[in-house]
């Protein structure tokens, strides 16, 4: 978790977007990822635009509506501290993978 806090210490969207890139290259989806940011990083706020294009390269077939919920589901959560998806467990499995 170290490395989240780390890569973002200054930033608020770009270097946001890339870590966000990272999770989800890493197997996460689009909105636990960003969840797991704004955990660590409460002022987070990556561009749409940059989430669009994360979104192309992974094709996960969000447009631009569904980003822009799925920052606002994952900011609340984070506020909340609870996950926004059912499979907790598992990105918790595969976040503690990643700290390896």
């Amino acid at each position: 978790m170290d490395w989240i806090t780390e890569g973002i210490a200054m930033g608020i969207s770009r270097s946001v977007s890339f870590v966000v890139a990272s999770l989800v290259a890493d197997g996460l989806e689009l909105e636990e990822a960003l969840q797991l940011v704004m955990e660590r990083r409460r002022v987070a706020l990556p561009h749409p635009v940059l989430l669009r294009s994360i979104c192309e390269c992974y094709d996960l077939g969000h447009n631009h509506a569904e980003i822009v919920k799925c920052v606002a589901r994952a900011r609340k959560a984070a506020r909340e501290g609870r996950t926004t998806t059912n499979d907790s467990e598992e990105g918790e499995e595969r976040w503690d993978r990643r700290k390896r």
